[in-house]
């Protein structure tokens, strides 16, 4: 279960660790190279000391110029991505497209809490921690402005505003509590709000960049030793695709999650393509998410696209098989819900579109203070970098991505649902225990008090991407495609 801000979780050994061994000192490479290089500029002027030799004095300083330069590159980046978006989807256009879409934003409301079954709880999860008592009207009307229509209580339209107040009624009837009276002098409380705040990011020197793209070459080396060949789709999205030895066997999609692209599921991709040779496979690339320097950043409509485009252009007229980790899961869930028929089964690996309105999600990525070593490399690779952060906190609406049990596939026939759900027990990002307690429900049928029952299974005592470490998550992985 995630901390709140308000009681920061004590700090362990390998935090600090990792803070003097690897975040510190990349830190320091980007506030030191501009100093650096006035220095050597000095020195070889004669200004400071002894010159040094040229062969020792200009790798220097043309690695402090490229640092230096490259810093100047990341704050002109973060100063566009400061501007919220300018056109955030709104829940009926988001939903327009799918096969039960929704009339309003109200709609939307009464089915978000048809599975909440804690109101107070929940909301004081957004809320900081704040005693659900203590929240008045006006501080609900704020959340509810951001949270189902991205934006603020001002922006708000006055129709807008009508389903505002009615949701915020509706809050309180179903916790069944008296509103508290509102003080004129009192600002509203604060709450989780990602995409309205300030962009926040952190610097980090080139040649972690740099050692990415190397990294992630030798990987592009390896799949096309594999028999894999890249498209560039869009300039945002890239994919590889092995045609297969065989037309009969599901083609399979994998969808990578956030850090370093591809390349950090080598081992369960080796594994796949060593057992799925009569298999066709594509593997979406999305740099934006993957420390590749891409400024631009797909939105929904667009990455559907990209994947229509190529599945159409290699012939694939039947449904397919995909398999997402983490960020992956969002792409999965805009396939299954707007693209149904193109779903044969879907594994999901740490997703984190399920039970998607719950507080940890946003505050563990975005809010949480660091507390021990993974804690600290999570948030400083991955939330705080510049691409990912613009992505999560520019360009995601959790209404647009959320993935209810109902809108899961099923047979047709027998109404089995079509997929599988892996999660990690110390999952460090969603509260995995309440989500695994969501998901045991079932899905429900339509016109129907009876839930299916849906394949879920939790990895004991690994956290968030860990899986990859070890094999025998692998086994569970690829039974799901027999």
């Amino acid at each position: 279960m995630a901390r709140h801000a308000s009681k920061p979780a004590k700090k362990t050994m390998d935090y600090y660790l990792c803070l003097f061994a690897v975040v510190l000192p990349l830190r320091a490479i980007v506030y030191m190279t501009p100093v650096v290089m006035a220095g050597l500029i000095a020195n070889q002027l004669g200004w400071m000391g002894t010159p040094l030799s040229l062969w020792l004095a200009i790798p220097l300083l043309a690695y402090c110029v490229i640092e230096s330069t490259f810093t100047l590159y990341y704050l002109h980046s973060k100063e566009a991505a400061q501007p919220l978006h300018p056109n955030p989807p709104q829940i009926v256009t988001a939903h327009a497209k799918r096969s039960e879409p929704l009339p309003s934003a109200l709609a939307f409301f009464e089915k978000l809490f048809a599975h909440i079954d804690d109101v107070p709880a929940f909301l004081e999860g957004h809320f900081y921690g704040v005693p659900f008592p203590q929240l008045t009207r006006v501080d609900l009307s704020h959340w509810c402005a951001f949270a189902f229509f991205s934006k603020s209580l001002a922006q708000a339209s006055a129709e807008e505003i009508d389903e505002i107040h009615v949701m915020v009624t509706r809050m309180y009837q179903l916790a069944n509590r008296v509103e508290p009276p509102v003080e004129p002098s009192s600002p509203p409380r604060k709450y989780l709000q990602p995409n309205l705040e300030p962009f926040q990011a952190t610097a980090r020197p080139f040649v972690i960049y740099f050692a990415t793209m190397a990294c992630n070459a030798i990987c592009s080396m390896w799949l096309r030793w594999f028999g894999f060949q890249l498209y560039q789709a869009t300039p945002e999205i890239r994919y590889w695709h092995r045609p297969a030895r065989s037309t009969e066997t599901t083609p399979l999609v994998f969808l990578h999650g956030v850090g370093i692209g591809l390349l950090t599921y080598v081992p369960l991709l080796w594994k796949l393509f060593v057992s799925e040779t009569n298999r066709q496979i594509f593997l979406l690339d999305m740099p934006y998410i993957a420390m590749q320097l891409s400024d631009a950043v797909p939105e929904k409509e667009g990455t559907i696209n990209v994947i229509t485009s190529m599945l159409d252009r290699h012939g694939i007229s039947t449904s397919v098989h995909w398999m997402g980790h983490s960020f992956g899961s969002i792409v999965m869930s805009w396939v299954c819900q707007e693209k149904p028929h193109l779903v044969h089964y879907l594994t999901f690996l740490d997703p984190i579109v399920f039970a998607l309105w719950l507080h940890d999600g946003i505050y563990n990525i975005m809010y949480r203070e660091p507390s021990t070593g993974f804690d600290l490399i999570l948030w400083y690779f991955g939330s705080q970098e510049i691409g990912i952060a613009r992505t999560m906190r520019r360009h995601l609406c959790w209404y647009e991505s959320v993935l209810f049990p109902e809108n899961l596939p099923r047979h047709p026939e027998t109404k089995k649902v079509l997929a599988s759900i892996f999660m990690s027990e110390k999952d460090c990002i969603i509260n995995a225990p309440a989500v695994l307690a969501h998901l045991k429900r079932g899905a429900k049928i339509a016109d129907s008090a009876t839930s299916v029952p849906i394949h879920t299974a939790m990895w004991p005592g690994i956290t968030h991407g860990e899986m990859i470490l070890y094999p025998s998550t692998y086994a569970d992985v690829l039974s799901t495609l027999k």
